[in-house]
C-alpha cells in the first residue's frame, strides 16, 4: 500500500490547513482500497494528453531519427491530423480512424493515406508504452477490417538475367561521377542517400574498411572494402581530393 508520505497534496499557501486534511483523508480511503493516487493521477493527466502533445513527447524521446523523417512525421500530422491535435487522444476511435483514412485516399491518395496511418500508428503505440493512454491502438482497425490499400511504395529491382545489361550501361557512361556512384551502390548494397554523403574521412584505405555514418537507424557501420571497391576509390581519391565527398 503507498505511503501517505510520499503523496504530495499541494503548496502551502494554496490549500488552506482543513482542505489539506479533507484531501488526506480522501488519499488515505483510496489507499485502503488499493488505489495508488500518484498512479491515478499520472491516468487522469495521460487522458488528457491531445494529439499535438503526444506528438511532441514522441519526437523529443526518438533522438536518432532523421531530420527529414521528423520533419516528414510533423508534415502528416500538420496537414491530415490537424483537427484532432488539439482534442484528447483517448477520442481517436477506430470508426474516426477508418473515415479519416478513407477520406485522405480518396481524396490524397492511396500511398499517402497509407503513410499517414504508419506515422499515427507509430505515435500512438508509443503514447500506450509510455504513459497507458489507450488500451488498445485504433488503427489496428483498417488492417482487422481488411480495409488497408495496398502498399503500393516502391520495389523495383534489377533482376539477375538484367544485371549484365545494368552494368554494361552504366559502366558506358560518360559523366564519371555517375558511373562511380552507381558502381558503389551496386558492389557495397549501400543506400542512395548514404553512398553520396560518403566522405574521404570515412574511407580508411591502409585498412581497406570504410564507415557509414548515415545510416537508417542512425548507428554507424564499419564495412570491408572488395578490391573493385578499394580501386574505384583509390581512382576517385587521386581525381578528386580537394573534394570532400566520394561521390560527388
Amino acid at each position: 500500500t503507498p505511503s501517505a508520505c510520499c503523496v504530495t497534496i499541494g503548496t502551502y499557501g494554496t490549500w488552506t490547513v482543513d482542505e489539506a486534511r479533507t484531501e488526506a483523508r480522501q488519499l488515505l480511503l483510496m489507499m485502503e482500497k488499493g488505489i495508488d493516487p500518484r498512479q491515478e493521477k499520472r491516468q487522469k493527466q495521460a487522458a488528457a494528453m491531445t494529439l499535438k502533445e503526444l506528438t511532441e513527447s514522441f519526437l523529443d524521446a526518438r533522438k536518432t531519427l532523421k531530420p527529414k523523417t521528423r520533419k516528414d512525421y510533423q508534415y502528416y500530422v500538420d496537414h491530415y491530423l490537424d483537427d484532432w491535435k488539439p482534442k484528447p487522444v483517448t477520442d481517436i476511435t477506430e470508426q474516426k480512424v477508418l473515415e479519416r483514412y478513407k477520406r485522405i485516399g480518396e481524396n490524397n491518395g492511396q500511398t499517402l493515406a497509407n503513410n499517414v496511418k504508419r506515422v499515427l500508428s507509430s505515435i500512438l503505440n508509443y503514447g500506450i508504452a509510455t504513459y497507458r493512454i489507450l488500451e488498445k491502438n485504433p488503427v489496428r482497425i483498417i488492417a482487422e477490417a481488411k480495409a488497408a490499400y495496398p502498399d503500393n511504395r516502391r520495389r523495383r529491382y534489377i533482376k539477375p538475367h538484367q544485371l549484365k545489361a545494368w552494368y554494361d550501361a552504366v559502366t558506358g557512361l560518360q559523366n564519371e561521377v555517375y558511373r562511380d556512384h552507381l558502381l558503389l551502390i551496386l558492389f557495397t548494397g549501400l543506400r542512395l542517400n548514404e553512398a553520396s554523403s560518403l566522405k574521404w574521412s570515412q574511407i580508411d584505405f591502409a585498412g581497406k574498411l570504410f564507415t557509414v555514418e548515415n545510416t537508417k537507424n542512425g548507428e554507424p557501420l564499419c564495412l570491408p572494402m572488395s578490391t573493385f571497391v578499394y580501386d574505384l576509390l583509390v581512382k576517385r581519391k587521386a581525381k578528386t581530393a580537394h573534394n570532400p565527398y566520394a561521390t560527388k
